[in-house]
C-alpha cells in the first residue's frame, strides 16, 4: 500500500493479507488460464480507475475556474460536489451543502404554485398533468396549444394551432409525470416514427382515454414569449408595478450576473418618465415608456419612447426611436431617426451602427 499498490492478485494468505491492509484483492488458483483472467482484470480494473481519476480531475477543474454555479447530484437527488459559486448562490458552505438534498436547501425550496400542482397531481392519480392558464395569450398560432378541463380537472380535449381557439386553457408547456412513464412514451414513439410529444403522444392519449390526463390551473402572471411583438408588449407591461412585484416576489429572487457600476446619471436637461433605467446609463436627453438596460446612453436633445434599448446602446445627438427594440451596443447616430408602430416594433441586431 505503502507503494501505491491498488489491487493485490494472489492467493488465500495473499488475499487475507490484502484485506487487513484495507486494499481490494483477486484470488486466483496455479492455473495459467487463471492467471491470464486475472492479469487481464486488474489491467481493467486499473485503466476503469485511472479514467475515473482524470474525470474526477476534469470535474474538479471545471468546479474551480467555472464562472457558473455547479452542483453535482447523485440518483437520490442529494449534491457530492459544489463549487465556490453555488456557495454564494445557495448562501451556504460547501461542506454544508455535501450530502443535503438538493430540494430540501432553503433557497431552492419549490414554490408554493408547484408544490400545488404536484399535490394535485399525485391526488387525482393522473398520469400527466398538464399546467395552463386562462389569462394566458399568446400570438404563436401554430404552435399554440389550448385545452379543455371538466369540474373533475380530467383534460377532456385539446387543440394545436388553432387560427380561433375554442378552448378557454393556455397550455403552458409544463408537463408532470413520472420518470419512468416519460421515458417509456418517449421510447414507445421512438420505435413508431413519433416526434410531437404534444400532437403523438398527448393528444393521441387524450382522445384515445389511454392516460389520465388532468389540468392544473396556474392563476398568478403568465407570459409567452413567442414572437418579436410578444416579446416587446410583455417587456412594455414591466413598467406596471403590480405585474414587476408579481414576476419578481422578495421571496424568490431572481439573480443575474453581477456589473457593478455607477447609478443611473441625467443632467440637468434629461428627462425621464415612466420607464426602467438600469444602472450605468447616462440620460442627456428625453426618455418616455421605455426600459433602458445597462450602461445604455441618450444623449442631448435625443428622445427615446416607447423602446427596449439594451446593454450598451448609444442613442446619439438629435437621433429619435420610437417604438424599437435594440439589441446590447448598437447605435443610433447623431440626428437618426427610427419610427414603427406599436404592432410592428422594429429590431436592431447587435452591434449594428445606423
Amino acid at each position: 500500500a505503502a507503494e501505491g499498490a491498488m489491487l493485490i492478485i494472489g492467493g488465500e494468505m495473499a488475499c487475507k493479507h490484502a484485506t487487513k491492509l484495507g486494499l481490494p484483492s483477486l484470488f486466483m488458483d496455479s492455473m495459467k488460464e487463471s492467471v491470464r483472467t486475472a492479469v487481464r482484470t486488474a489491467m481493467h480494473t486499473l485503466n476503469a480507475t485511472v479514467m475515473e481519476q482524470h474525470r474526477a480531475a476534469e470535474f474538479s477543474s471545471l468546479l474551480n475556474y467555472s464562472f457558473d454555479a455547479i452542483l453535482k447530484l447523485n440518483d437520490k437527488g442529494c449534491i457530492e460536489a459544489a463549487n465556490h459559486l453555488a456557495e454564494k448562490l445557495l448562501r451556504q458552505p460547501v461542506a454544508e451543502l455535501i450530502g443535503k438534498r438538493f430540494f430540501d436547501i432553503p433557497a431552492v425550496q419549490i414554490t408554493p404554485v408547484l408544490s400545488e400542482a404536484i399535490q394535485q397531481h399525485i391526488d387525482t392519480g393522473a398520469d400527466i398533468t398538464l399546467v395552463y392558464s386562462k389569462s394566458l395569450k399568446s400570438t404563436d398560432t401554430e404552435n399554440a396549444t389550448y385545452i379543455s378541463v371538466d369540474e373533475n380537472k380530467t383534460v377532456t380535449g385539446m387543440e394545436i394551432g388553432p387560427m380561433v381557439p375554442t378552448r378557454e386553457g393556455a397550455f403552458m408547456k409544463i408537463y408532470i409525470a413520472r420518470r419512468e412513464l416519460l421515458r417509456q412514451l418517449v421510447e414507445q414513439a421512438a420505435a413508431n416514427g413519433l416526434h410531437d410529444f404534444d400532437r403523438d403522444i398527448v393528444q393521441r392519449a387524450i382522445n384515445d382515454g389511454t392516460l389520465k390526463i388532468c389540468g392544473y390551473e396556474y392563476t398568478d402572471l403568465a407570459a409567452q414569449i413567442d414572437s418579436i411583438q410578444s416579446y416587446f408588449n410583455f417587456n412594455m407591461s414591466l413598467q406596471n408595478d403590480e405585474v414587476r412585484r408579481q414576476l419578481f416576489p422578495a421571496e424568490r429572487p431572481v439573480y443575474t450576473k453581477v456589473r457593478d457600476d455607477m447609478p443611473a446619471r441625467y443632467n440637468n436637461e434629461g428627462k425621464c418618465s415612466n420607464s426602467l433605467v438600469a444602472n450605468g446609463c447616462i440620460i442627456e436627453g428625453t426618455v418616455i415608456n421605455s426600459v433602458l438596460f445597462r450602461g445604455v446612453k441618450v444623449a442631448k436633445g435625443a428622445v427615446v419612447k416607447n423602446s427596449i434599448v439594451m446593454q450598451d446602446a448609444q442613442i446619439q445627438e438629435g437621433a429619435e426611436i420610437d417604438h424599437c427594440i435594440l439589441d446590447k451596443q448598437s447605435v443610433i447616430r447623431r440626428n437618426g431617426r427610427l419610427i414603427a408602430p406599436a404592432a410592428y416594433p422594429i429590431v436592431i441586431a447587435k452591434n449594428v451602427v445606423i
